[in-house]
C-alpha cells in the first residue's frame, strides 16, 4: 500500500472521530449549561470546552464573551475553524475520495451521504431548534461509518489503518473528556461528591455511550474514582483508554511487515505503564497530569505512526 493510501485512511478514520467527539463535548456542555448553579456567563462554561477540542487557538478574541450559540456555531459550522465538525467531515469526504478504490462501496456512500446531509444543512435551524438532536445526529452517522467498515471491509491493510485512526483518535478524546469534566468545568467551590458533581459525572458517562456499562459494573451510586477507573483503565470499555491502546497494539503488530517499529515499542511501554497503575497512583499523580501526560504521549505515538508507515508530514 502506498504511504499516502495509508495516511488518507487513517486520517478519514480520525477526522470521522473527531466530528463525533465535537458533539459529545458540544452535548455535554449544553446539558451542563441547563443547570441552575452552572448558569453563569457561556463564556465559562464554552470557552473550556474550545480548550479541550484544540480550538481556543484559533477562537476569534472579539467572541470570547459571546451567547452560546457563538461558541457551537464556531464548533460546529464554521468553515474557517480547521477542527469544526463541518471540516471534519469535509476533509474526511475529501480523503475518501483520493482512495475510493480502498473502500467499499457501502463505506464511500455513508462518508459521502453524511457530508451531503451535512452541507445541505441551515445552521440557524440547527442552533435555534434542536442542537441536542443536532449532535445524535452526528453520532449515530459515525456509527454507521464504523459499522459499515466492520461489515463491508477485507480485513487488509485498508482496514487496519481505519480501525487504527479510530483508536489513536478516540483514545485522545477520551482524555480530553475527563479533563473536561476535573480540570475545567468543576467550579471551585463546588465539593467533591456534591449533588452537582454527581450530575457532571453522570453527564460525563453519558456523553461516552457508558452509564449503562457503569452500572453493570459498579453497584454503588456515581463516583468518579469509579467513573476514572472504567474510561481509563477497564480493558472491556470501548472508549477506555486501556482498550483503546490493546486495539493498537493489535493492530499496529499486524502492520509491522512494513517498515520500523518505533510505534509498536512504543505503544508497548505505554501499555505497560497503564497495567502498572491503579486508581490510587492516577489520583496521587493528580488526574488533570495524568491526562495532560497521556494526551503528550498520544500525539508522539501518532507521530510515530506516520514516521512508520505514511510520508514524514505530521498533520
Amino acid at each position: 500500500m502506498l504511504s499516502r493510501v495509508a495516511n488518507s485512511l487513517f486520517w478519514i478514520a480520525r477526522y470521522v472521530e473527531r466530528a463525533e467527539n465535537t458533539a459529545r463535548i458540544i452535548d455535554v456542555t449544553f446539558n451542563l449549561n441547563l443547570l441552575p448553579s452552572l448558569r453563569k456567563q457561556s463564556s465559562e462554561l464554552w470557552y473550556p470546552a474550545l480548550e479541550i477540542t484544540g480550538m481556543h487557538e484559533t477562537y476569534p478574541d472579539d467572541l470570547k464573551t459571546s451567547k452560546d450559540l457563538n461558541f457551537i456555531a464556531y464548533m460546529v459550522f464554521d468553515q474557517t475553524n480547521p477542527s469544526s465538525i463541518f471540516s471534519s467531515i469535509k476533509m474526511a469526504r475529501d480523503n475518501a475520495l483520493q482512495v475510493r478504490s480502498s473502500l467499499s462501496t457501502e463505506t464511500w456512500q455513508t462518508i459521502n451521504n453524511f457530508w451531503i446531509e451535512l452541507n445541505n444543512l441551515k445552521p440557524n435551524q440547527v442552533l435555534k431548534s434542536s442542537v441536542l438532536e443536532f449532535c445524535e445526529w452526528i453520532k449515530n452517522e459515525s456509527h454507521l461509518f464504523r459499522g459499515s467498515v466492520l461489515s463491508t471491509l477485507l480485513r487488509d491493510d485498508a482496514y487496519l489503518f481505519l480501525r487504527l485512526g479510530t483508536s489513536i483518535e478516540r483514545s485522545d478524546n477520551t482524555a480530553r473528556l475527563l479533563d473536561v469534566k476535573y480540570h475545567l468545568l468543576l467550579p471551585k467551590h463546588e465539593k467533591v461528591g456534591g449533588a452537582l458533581d454527581y450530575y457532571e459525572w453522570n453527564s460525563i458517562l453519558r456523553s461516552v455511550s457508558a452509564l449503562e456499562a457503569y452500572q453493570k459494573i459498579y453497584k454503588e451510586g456515581i463516583t468518579p474514582w469509579s467513573v476514572v477507573e472504567l474510561l481509563i483503565l477497564n480493558p472491556d470499555m470501548p472508549r477506555s483508554l486501556m482498550m483503546c491502546y490493546n486495539d493498537i497494539l493489535s493492530l499496529l503488530q499486524s502492520l509491522t511487515r512494513w517498515k520500523k517499529k518505533s510505534a509498536l515499542g512504543h505503544i508497548n511501554q505505554k501499555i505497560k505503564y497503564l497495567h502498572q497503575m491503579n486508581i490510587s497512583k492516577i489520583y496521587k499523580k493528580g488526574l488533570h497530569e495524568f491526562l495532560t501526560d497521556f494526551i503528550d504521549e498520544n500525539i508522539h505515538l501518532s507521530n510515530l505512526i506516520h514516521d512508520d508507515f505514511m510520508s514524514n508530514q505530521i498533520r
